[in-house]
């Protein structure tokens, strides 16, 4: 093994620029020798295996200061203690992913649902919804999303249309665009009560509980139909239900299409 190698050598033998080799003089990692008659850099075998160690170290990825710092100045232990916070970046960036994947999988799960089971109507039971009205003034659209990161359930929250129960069955409620002043905005997430660890969080939401719930998913034509709306107004009078408080509608899904605007919601109603 030769004992010295130009820039260019070093380059070539760990298949990075000659610029990348540079840059680490520049910023102190590793500085080269200076042949003073003919003013080349070089670098020694020992700089070669101290090469070997920054770009393990890279690999692992040590930002430049922390490779500079273990290379030139630590101790055994600061070396450790570098190591140890750069596992826990990657330990809390995993965290992070995986919360990401969750809300992918629970978002994933409304719009299969969705997709497969659009206008059918069911009763369901024990349905429990958290959910914060968006006020510009208390609690606005950010606040709401850090409240409901709080609480660590890894669900998205939906934007809802909240309407209470007399202004849903009138003849006022023509489409939910139209019904807004008889509405309020809000954002929602379903959850199983159960899954609630922090129970002291809960005071921060309100609460949408109802044993028993009519629930649909349904489409609307943006300013063109809201036919649906009214297809399930009439199911509730046609079979004598009884709505019990306020009516959400939960937004799953927009088609921004300037000739055909849909919109996909998911219905829960309150029975007696």
């Amino acid at each position: 093994m030769q004992h010295k190698y130009l820039v260019n050598e070093i380059a070539r033998f760990f298949n990075v620029t000659r610029d990348t080799i540079r840059y680490y003089d520049k910023l102190g990692i590793i500085k080269p020798n200076i042949n003073k008659e003919n003013k080349y850099r070089y670098y020694s075998r020992e700089d070669l295996i101290s090469f070997s160690y920054v770009f393990l170290l890279k690999k692992l990825g040590l930002h430049l200061k922390s490779i500079e710092a273990l290379l030139n100045h630590s101790s055994l232990e600061t070396s450790v203690s570098i190591l140890n916070n750069r596992k826990k970046e990657i330990e809390d960036a995993l965290n992070e992913l995986n919360r990401t994947k969750d809300m992918i999988d629970d978002y994933g799960k409304y719009l299969v649902n969705v997709y497969g089971n659009m206008n059918e109507i069911n009763i369901v039971n024990n349905i429990f919804i958290l959910y914060q009205i968006i006020n510009q003034d208390v609690h606005t659209f950010n606040m709401i999303i850090k409240q409901f990161e709080g609480l660590q359930l890894n669900k998205i929250p939906l934007f809802t249309f909240c309407f209470e129960k007399e202004a849903f069955l009138s003849n006022q409620f023509t489409s939910v665009m139209d019904s807004r002043y008889y509405s309020k905005f809000a954002m929602s997430i379903k959850v199983e009560e159960k899954d609630i660890l922090n129970e002291e969080k809960l005071h921060e939401f309100l609460i949408f509980k109802s044993e028993k719930c009519l629930f649909t998913t349904i489409k609307f034509h943006t300013n063109k139909d809201y036919s649906a709306a009214d297809r399930l107004r009439n199911y509730i009078k046609e079979n004598n239900l009884i709505v019990d408080g306020m009516v959400l509608y939960r937004a799953i899904s927009f088609r921004n299409n300037i000739i055909d605007n849909q919109d996909y919601y998911e219905v829960y109603i309150p029975l007696k």
